[in-house]
């Protein structure tokens, strides 16, 4: 069984059957009782619309899935875990105290480098030249 929707005036005439459909439309008789025109348009009942197993599903970003436990098992295989605001707050937190502490070890490092490495060099007193004493020189006895 289908419905037949006015093309004109949206009025839904129900219950008729498909092979009835083209005597009908060819049939003088059988206008819209509201606007009096034949231009018909057919349509399936809402109440022949059965729900497969697609129709509960959800579509996401990796998919569709219809249950939770193949959405579960999608994320497992692409190794993604799904977490909430505060733990991805406090994994910024983290991220950015690692990042402090290694500019800060870092900085640490390269002073503790330039103090050994500098450590023979002396300045003149005109501040523009360097000289550096000769550690290998040998000293006279």
């Amino acid at each position: 069984m289908f419905d037949l929707q006015c093309k004109k005036c949206k009025n839904i005439r129900e219950d008729v059957w498909l092979s009835c459909y083209q005597d009908m439309i060819m049939d003088v008789q059988n206008k819209c009782r509201k606007c009096k025109c034949k231009m018909f348009e057919v349509m399936a009942p809402l109440t022949a619309m059965q729900p497969d197993n697609m129709w509960s599903g959800q579509n996401t970003k990796f998919g569709y899935f219809t249950s939770k436990s193949q959405y579960e098992q999608s994320l497992k295989d692409r190794n993604l875990v799904t977490i909430d605001k505060k733990e991805l707050d406090s994994t910024r937190k983290k991220v950015y105290n690692t990042r402090q502490d290694n500019k800060r070890k870092q900085a640490q490092a390269t002073n503790d480098f330039l103090n050994q490495q500098l450590a023979s060099v002396e300045i003149s007193p005109d501040g523009n030249t360097v000289k550096e004493r000769n550690k290998y020189a040998r000293k006279r006895q």
